[in-house]
């Protein structure tokens, strides 16, 4: 707080030019007060004298002497009062971030030179102090342990590269306990795509988790968060990053949050990054997590089918006769009569495809990508997921039944060979990623 005195600018001024000097000196405390008492003689703190006399700048000026003198506390007290006083003064924030980095507030230290920065961007002392102020910062995400979740932030922040940043996360993740894992996962899938604003039944109805697609602008609702167990969330490979350094600082920083600070510091290391680290982080967890999960479902899915065969039944509903009737898929001839159905894509009114090419009107288990964005489109059409030619990144079987019922149309093909073949594309389109 600006301190008030009986308004003498000249005797002020005497005392800031005294005070000057003996800094100069090196006599810090005779230049303290100095100092002192010409800001006591300042009745009005916006009041400037004859000589130019400003009281923020006697009040920088005592920041420094005090810095000098170790009151470092006092010093960063002098230095905020000098910036409420002068908010577009450099030399007042300069004096800031220095306190702040005596004091061993990192965080504080470098958005202060940064604003320092700003105000004189040609200034080369600030900005090699700047540069520091980054570094030390940066340690705080490492080497060294932050004083906080604002200060860990700031630091995650300050790291030099994208590398380093998922370094961090990565490293992170692999100290959790599977259960932290699933709720760091969940919130990720929540974070990652947030349900459109048009869409009314999602808002409804919202769901806790949706499958991630960064290329394009069609997310998959197929995959919820409890698709996962907390058991198949394992530790990611750190194979990559084996040449830097260990993180002593930030292990000893994790040991000490409870999971929902852990998932916080995860939401908000998520929205400090850019698009492209999102992608990548997208891409890393659908090809850890994602993928293996569609192959257990697909393996449901051929062990159901498959039982379903060996009864005769090619599609599963217990009626082995209806499936010479033309209403499954016709291996021999590609029926594309209202009643058949085609090994291609069923372009009929009753048919089902287990692969949709886009043209049809039945129900679509999976989308090639050469379709119109919607799968099937008649009045059966059910697209378990429809993209309109590679706009998502994965494409995603709805559940492990919509696999055994992809299947069993497949297997209605009558030859076994084709029925292999089927299969081997459905998996290829459930699992290959969209170019």
């Amino acid at each position: 707080m600006a301190e008030v005195g009986n308004g003498d600018p000249a005797a002020a001024e005497r005392l800031r030019l005294e005070g000057n000097q003996a800094t100069g000196q090196g006599q810090y405390a005779e230049a303290e007060a100095k100092y002192s008492q010409a800001i006591a003689l300042l009745a009005d703190p916006a009041l400037a004298d004859s000589s130019g006399t400003n009281i923020h700048t006697l009040y920088g000026n005592r920041a420094l002497v005090r810095m000098h003198l170790e009151k470092h506390s006092d010093a960063l007290a002098d230095a905020d009062a000098a910036v409420a006083l002068a908010p577009t003064w450099a030399k007042g924030f300069y004096r800031k971030a220095c306190a702040h980095q005596a004091l061993g507030q990192a965080a504080e230290a470098h958005a202060a030179f940064l604003t320092a920065l700003a105000l004189e961007p040609d200034n080369a002392l600030v900005k090699k102090k700047t540069v520091e102020a980054q570094a030390e910062l940066a340690r705080r995400c490492g080497e060294e342990a932050a004083r906080d979740e604002a200060e860990f932030r700031a630091a995650f922040a300050a790291l030099p590269d994208a590398r380093r940043r998922l370094h961090c996360l990565a490293h992170l993740w692999n100290l959790c306990a599977p259960d932290e894992r699933h709720a760091i996962f969940a919130r990720f899938l929540q974070a990652a795509t947030p349900l459109a604003a048009d869409d009314a039944d999602a808002r409804r109805a919202p769901r806790d988790a949706q499958v991630v697609s960064s290329a394009g602008d069609q997310p998959h609702t197929g995959v919820h968060a409890e698709d996962f167990p907390p058991e198949s969330l394992s530790a990611l490979p750190m194979d990559n990053y084996t040449d830097l350094p260990p993180a002593p600082g930030r292990e000893a920083f994790w040991a000490a949050l409870d999971t929902p600070r852990r998932v916080a510091v995860f939401e908000g290391a998520w929205r400090a990054i850019d698009q492209d680290e999102r992608d990548c982080i997208s891409n890393d967890l659908a090809h850890f997590f994602l993928r293996p999960l569609l192959a257990a479902r697909a393996a449901a899915g051929a062990a159901a089918a498959a039982r379903a065969a060996a009864d005769g039944d090619a599609d599963g509903d217990g009626d082995a006769a209806d499936d010479a009737r033309g209403g499954g898929v016709d291996a021999a001839a590609g029926s594309s009569g209202p009643e058949g159905g085609s090994a291609e894509g069923d372009s009929g009114n009753q048919g089902s495809a287990p692969v949709d090419s886009g043209v049809g009107s039945g129900s679509a288990v999976v989308d090639c990508g050469g379709g119109s964005g919607n799968g099937g489109s008649g009045a059966n059409g059910d697209a378990r997921d429809a993209s309109s030619g590679g706009g998502a990144i994965y494409t995603c079987i709805a559940s492990a039944d919509c696999a055994a019922a992809a299947l069993s149309e497949a297997g209605g093909l009558r030859r076994g060979g084709m029925r292999h073949q089927w299969w081997q594309r459905l998996v290829t389109v459930a699992l290959v990623k969209r170019e």
